[in-house]
């Protein structure tokens, strides 16, 4: 896990932190530093990031009088360069500090449609799963919910591999249990010893 590092800059009332890998801080710190020093301020060096923990500060002067933001009562006011440099350092952040919304929408969107398939080629072709459990999940679908039989035995596993010209695993009984298993519950036990059928959650995974 990347260490994460701290570095605060202050002008008069006015802060902003920058907060990540040592990379990150310092990338965004030079972009603050080239949109604020066009402005008539003057930010100093960056400090060395050494101790993670420690929170280093930085206090931005002013050069000319108009560089200083006007002052109102209550909450300082943010002024333009201040945002742009906020904005900046907000652009340079990793895709995973931008909100559970946005990773939420994009894992909507690799969710696939498989009740419109009409052959099993065809929703291998669709899924293009890679390891071995996902295939036989895959046929299980099809055994259960598009050929509408209750429930299945390994051999018919296995024919179904025979039918996508595809070799077996030579232990299909084994992934059959696994799948099956409290811990991943994706297949459920059939009123038989050794038969199965998907689960709920089991089809929930495929879509």
């Amino acid at each position: 896990m990347a260490e994460v590092h701290k570095l605060r800059l202050k002008m008069g009332d006015i802060e902003i932190e920058l907060e990540g890998d040592k990379n990150f801080v310092r990338e965004s710190f030079g972009d603050m530093k080239h949109i604020l020093s066009a402005t008539g301020l003057k930010i100093p060096e960056m400090p060395k990031m050494e101790a993670p923990a420690v929170v280093k500060e930085i206090a931005v002067e002013k050069v000319a009088e108009e560089a200083k933001p006007k002052r109102r009562r209550g909450r300082p006011r943010k002024t333009e360069v201040v945002k742009a440099a906020e904005a900046a350092v907000e652009e340079k952040k990793p895709a995973k500090r931008r909100g559970r919304k946005k990773k939420a929408e994009a894992e909507a969107e690799k969710k696939v449609d498989i009740t419109s398939v009409k052959s099993l080629p065809e929703l291998f072709k669709l899924k293009s799963p890679a390891k071995e459990g996902d295939k036989i999940l895959l046929m299980a679908y099809w055994i259960n919910k598009v050929l509408k039989k209750r429930e299945f035995r390994a051999s018919d596993i296995k024919e179904l591999y025979k039918e996508l010209k595809m070799d077996p695993p030579k232990n299909i009984s084994y992934y059959l249990r696994k799948l099956s298993s409290d811990k991943m519950g994706l297949l459920m036990p059939g009123k038989k010893k050794g038969r199965y059928k998907i689960s709920n959650l089991g089809i929930i995974y495929l879509s």
